[in-house]
């Protein structure tokens, strides 16, 4: 993963794509894991 000020990216070589995106589906995520930052539970 690489990022600029604003934005994260996902860099996977194109030959691995197919296998990561299979890898990702079976666990019922996206590629988003790694872009998007999650929203903080408030303190307790």
């Amino acid at each position: 993963m690489w990022r600029n000020a604003t934005h994260r990216y996902l860099a996977v070589p194109t030959a691995h794509r197919p296998a990561v995106r299979m890898i990702l589906e079976a666990l019922t995520l996206t590629e988003t894991i790694y872009t998007t930052v999650p929203a903080r539970a408030a303190p307790l």
